[in-house]
């Protein structure tokens, strides 16, 4: 049987309780027809003793979870939230206000899931309202007679009777001395003068940052679309949307009705939006208007009420036919000539759901396979903590290849104690440079998709549903990029011994965006402008990347996907200049270790030479060398080999590399960096006299006037100490910085501690 789960929300401003009572006496009054975990959400003033045992006594006699979020957002941020927080198959939510008016509510809810796969959502009411026309015509209603642009019209007036009182009570209670003054109503209102006014009015309002700003976000009349006051769906469907809503009420509007919202999103899968009456047939968009549901006559087939349900019900005959004239128009013979005069006829239109980016998603039934290569030289105890993420991701089709690189104790016996056939370890039995290393682990795997990390390394517990999702809906991508978490192993970062987990979001294209995207040309060709430039704007770490194998293989030079000293580095940028679609995932799916046996490790910890040597990479071994060994200069290797590996990237991408290495500026980092040795000290160092003799004239210069602003910032000069910060800085390579939140200190001393944080919702991701 397949699990399900009903959400309810209990979210209280100032403790009251009384909001809940319809929703748990109709929850005790009406069976739900199908085995479920009720879950209470306690948001706001929910969360207070008193409110909480309010809510207890309520639901006496009935099991039930709760979960706590704070008050930031509403409904959806919170629905949100609690489906990333649970592990049911099936999820019903509902709001608030929602009452329940039928038995077998829950099963009539699910059964069209069940039956057809089609089917991605349900929901007890629904509407074709727009609000762009609905707000636009009240709007140029409130315009018009506020203003006192018409004469007193009894058509407008009993139409928009409640808005008038409230926004143009002086036009309502002056109509006999406004009549007769104006031409006819009917004139004015076809009028250039009323047309150009209402619409300089309306940008006004609705530019950026105006009080309407975004309605620019909801297709015009007929919009169709489910409403959230009780719906259901695949719980995994919603959490692969990749959604990230703002916390307004505005937002969680967009989500249920806007353009790039819910039900398009379903539509772009492929699946249908279907409502469900409280006689438990199943309406199609087309014949929702037929269903006696949602401000539709006496709305007797609503299965689950909620305020608007209800506040229709008591509504003056005037507001009724307003408000089923905006949510039906002319599909329930709700079309009034008025509407027509007034810009918004709200006539029949197109239902099917469209967007521009309805191309995004392909739905294939077919489960892609997913390897994971983990080459490693550090024995057993930290690659088997990177599998333990892999073997626990609750998704069958995958393989983990080990990629054991001549350790001194054997991994193999390790892996088979596992007795899992999927994962399975290779052996080499001497010991290969870090790109040779990785192009023989990279070989072996054979799945659709293909993820190469670090023995410290690791993946979250949403990666491989992630993928999936991406992988069958999103028009199978040349490669997905995602954010990471960053685990700093205890006695690594000289900063913080503790260690700690951060999410970081390294990449110019997570600025501004929360929802799975697909990276426009011009964008990817930015990304490795920065890394030509030494400006990097986005991070290399294999782990953010999950690749096709198809395009892998369209990508390989002499027969290898892996070049240069930093094969990282040169794949990432490879891949940037090449893919033809690439997928961006904001959310963290891989965790990026940095233990002691990492590379990272020397790096942050200025042990350069235990750093090449971990490498095992002779740079004057490398074929492209000796063509630019006049350009290199000594100092930092992590610049030069930067500086090769930029070579590599420009050669494999020909004419797609819009920008030559810049050679000047690998030079002038090493040159800062040999000036500025101890990185906390403003004190130069002399240049050695064989660095000083290769150095150009332009570069002779650059030291002069560094050495000359260091001479006047240590006498006290305030402009020459701001400048000397300036070049400090400009000795760095970070183009554009990352997005940094710090999510613990000190509680993790192994992968797989972290690993069960996250999936149990301890820690919040």
């Amino acid at each position: 049987m397949k699990s399900a789960a009903v959400v309810y929300l209990a979210r209280s401003e100032d403790g009251s309780a009384k909001d809940f009572v319809k929703f748990t006496q109709s929850y005790r009054k009406f069976q739900a027809g199908y085995p479920h975990e009720l879950i209470v959400i306690h948001k706001g003033a929910a969360t207070k003793p008193g409110t909480r045992l309010a809510i207890a006594l309520m639901l006496a006699g009935i099991a039930y979870k709760t979960i706590d979020i704070d008050d930031s957002g509403f409904d959806i941020q919170a629905y949100l939230t609690t489906s990333l927080k649970i592990d049911h198959e099936y999820v019903c939510f509902m709001n608030t206000y929602s009452e329940i008016r039928t038995d077998d509510w829950l099963l009539k809810l699910l059964q069209p899931l069940f039956t057809s796969p089609s089917v991605g959502i349900t929901s007890a009411t629904a509407s074709y309202e727009s609000l762009y026309d609905s707000i636009g015509m009240i709007s140029k209603v409130i315009w018009l007679c506020s203003g006192k642009l018409i004469p007193y019209d009894p058509q407008i007036a009993a139409a928009f009777t409640s808005q008038l009182t409230a926004h143009a009570p002086e036009w309502m209670a002056s109509a006999p001395a406004l009549a007769g003054i104006y031409p006819s109503v009917n004139e004015l209102l076809a009028s250039a003068g009323i047309a150009d006014g209402f619409a300089r009015h309306w940008r006004a309002i609705t530019r950026h940052g105006g009080g309407l700003g975004g309605l620019d976000h909801f297709n015009r009349f007929p919009n169709p679309h489910l409403r959230s006051n009780a719906f259901a769906m695949r719980r995994d469907v919603l959490n692969g949307m990749g959604f990230d809503v703002g916390n307004t009420k505005f937002d969680c509007v967009r989500f249920e009705s806007g353009v790039d919202g819910l039900p398009t999103r379903i539509a772009e899968l492929g699946l249908r939006s279907v409502l469900v009456g409280a006689d438990g047939r199943a309406f199609e968009t087309e014949q929702w208007p037929g269903a006696n549901g949602f401000r539709l006559g006496n709305q007797s087939n609503v299965m689950v009420a909620d305020n608007q349900v209800r506040s229709f019900e008591t509504a003056s005959e005037a507001d009724r036919t307003q408000l089923a004239a905006l949510s039906w128009g002319a599909y329930a013979n709700f079309s009034p000539p008025l509407f027509s005069r007034l810009g918004f006829p709200m006539t029949k239109g197109r239902l099917a759901l469209t967007h521009a980016k309805r191309d995004r998603y392909i739905v294939s039934d077919r489960l892609p396979k997913i390897s994971i290569v983990i080459p490693t030289r550090s024995g057993p105890e930290l690659v088997m903590d990177a599998v333990h993420t892999v073997i626990n991701q609750g998704y069958e089709n995958w393989e983990c290849v080990v990629f054991d690189n001549n350790s001194d104790d054997p991994i193999a016996p390790h892996i088979a104690a596992l007795n899992d056939r999927r994962v399975r370890c290779v052996r080499s039995n001497v010991t290969l440079p870090v790109t040779d290393s990785w192009n023989r682990a990279i070989d072996e795997g054979t799945g659709d998709y293909v993820t190469l990390f670090g023995d410290d390394d690791g993946l979250t517990p949403d990666f491989m549903p992630t993928i999936e999702f991406i992988t069958r809906f999103h028009k199978g991508p040349d490669f997905i990029y995602s954010g990471l978490l960053q685990f700093f192993h205890p006695g690594v970062a000289p900063w913080e011994p503790s260690g700690y987990v951060i999410d970081l979001r390294s990449g110019f294209f997570f600025e501004g965006e929360g929802d799975i995207v697909t990276l426009d040309p011009a964008s990817a060709q930015f990304a490795v402008t920065g890394s030509m430039e030494f400006k990097r704007n986005f991070t290399f770490n294999m782990q953010a990347f999950c690749f096709s194998k198809n395009f892998l293989d369209s990508i390989r030079k002499d027969g290898k996907v892996f070049h240069s000293p930093y094969p990282d580095y040169y794949l990432a940028n490879v891949a940037m200049g090449l893919g033809k679609k690439i997928t961006i995932a904001p959310k963290p799916l891989a965790i990026a270790g940095v233990s002691r046996k990492s590379f990272g490790f020397t790096l942050f910890n200025k042990l350069e030479e235990k750093g090449n040597a971990f490498l095992a990479t002779d740079l004057s071994t490398d074929p492209l060398y000796h063509k630019i060994v006049n350009d290199i200069l000594p100092g930092h290797s992590y610049n030069t080999s930067y500086f090769i590996t930029m070579y590599h990237i420009s050669e494999r991408l020909g004419s797609f590399c819009e920008t030559p290495v810049n050679v000047g500026r690998y030079r002038q980092l090493q040159i800062l960096q040999a000036l500025f040795r101890e990185p906390d000290n403003d004190q130069l160092e002399p240049l050695a006299p064989e660095f000083h003799a290769l150095l150009r004239d332009s570069e002779l210069q650059l030291v002069k006037q560094v050495s000359d602003v260091a001479r006047r910032a240590a006498a006290g000069d305030t402009d020459a100490i701001d400048e000397l910060k300036r070049i400090r800085r400009d000795g760095g390579m970070s183009g554009r910085d990352p997005l940094v939140k710090q999510l613990d200190v000190g509680s993790f001393a192994h992968l797989p501690e972290l690993f069960a944080a996250i999936r149990e919702k301890r820690l919040a991701v």
